[in-house]
């Protein structure tokens, strides 16, 4: 009988006080879980100005280490970013949201200077567009798009100074090897008038066709670690985010002469207008140029941001002895600028 009272009491006692007492745990811990905005975080309390203005003294890269401390920051940096490249776009394109919806439909990047620009946040305003497709059917149909419904001028010159551009800049045994356009390449150069800080100029698309599908493999046999990076309308890929952002380069081993003729027809297709700009390069062998990569996603609001592969910091040390072993004299480093947010 007593053991009997005693199990009636212990049920009692956990429907009374235990139950309960886990129901409201459980309900605490939904709350926090899906209301980023609770007072335990005291960045929820920040209004958006003042999330603009720590976000346009800060790098790409900086901005981008928001993302880990909450979900609100991981919002507001989504934001951020989503607005920043599209301000950048604006030159180009008056609808730049449409300009990313052909990137995806065709399967399109964007690389060069631009997205430079908006990773280092130079002292330097790009005014060209690179933009690179990996078939003849999409190319001709961006084609289409930047004349027919963006008003821009096809300025491509004639052959073969054209063919030029798409030839490997240096000696190789298997052009295959290094080589990511195909035999029948197209290669399209356009130009409009627009307001760059507030002054009107001509600003340019370079439209190229590549060899690979994943025009992305072509970015990455560039001559320099600063310009292999490129965006899609979903996501920004930085390959040496820490290099990057600290204005330093590693040099391709064979990008380090541009020819002649391919330099007169596109001034910053390889490294000239990047040395001038004050980014010290260091030779590195290709076996050993490790990848490096912050992977920023944007898909729905641009968020970011997953560093690969795993071992970053190993790997970072790894480039950093690399870049001490072939340095040329003092590293030189931009002014202290940083680009302006929307």
């Amino acid at each position: 009988m007593s053991s009997l009272y005693t199990s009636t009491l212990s049920l009692s006692l956990y429907w009374q006080v235990l139950l309960p007492l886990f129901l409201l745990l459980s309900l605490i811990f939904l709350y926090r879980f899906y209301h980023p905005h609770h007072l335990s975080h005291p960045t929820s309390c920040l209004p958006i100005e003042c999330w603009d203005l720590i976000f346009d003294n800060c790098s790409l890269i900086d901005v981008a280490s928001f993302t880990q401390t909450s979900k609100v920051c991981h919002r507001h940096v989504s934001a951020y970013i989503y607005r920043w490249v599209h301000l950048a776009l604006c030159s180009w394109f008056s609808d730049s949201l449409a300009f990313c919806h052909q990137l995806q439909e065709h399967g399109a990047i964007v690389s060069g200077s631009f997205v430079l620009a908006l990773v280092a946040s130079p002292v330097w305003v790009p005014r060209d567009l690179d933009v690179y497709v990996g078939s003849t059917s999409r190319f001709d149909a961006l084609v289409h798009y930047l004349e027919d419904e963006r008003g821009f001028e096809d300025i491509t010159p004639p052959p073969p100074l054209s063919n030029e551009l798409l030839q490997v800049p240096y000696p190789v045994s298997d052009p295959d090897d290094v080589h990511h356009f195909p035999s029948d390449a197209h290669y399209c150069r356009f130009v409009k008038t627009a307001s760059v800080n507030n002054h009107n100029s001509d600003v340019f698309v370079d439209l190229i066709q590549t060899r690979s599908p994943s025009p992305g493999n072509l970015v990455l046999q560039f001559p320099a670690s600063c310009v292999m990076n490129w965006f899609t309308a979903n996501e920004i890929v930085v390959t040496y985010p820490s290099l990057t952002v600290n204005n330093i380069a590693l040099l391709h081993p064979h990008g380090c002469c541009a020819p002649t003729d391919v330099h007169r027809i596109r001034e910053d297709i390889w490294l000239d207008k990047h040395v001038e700009s004050a980014v010290p390069y260091s030779r590195a062998r290709l076996a050993i140029m490790l990848l490096l990569g912050l992977h920023m996603e944007m898909s729905n609001g641009w968020a970011l941001a997953r560093t690969i592969p795993p071992f970053h910091g190993l790997l970072t040390g790894v480039a950093s002895c690399i870049l001490s072993a072939f340095t040329f004299g003092a590293p030189k480093r931009f002014p202290s600028t940083h680009a302006s947010g929307p």
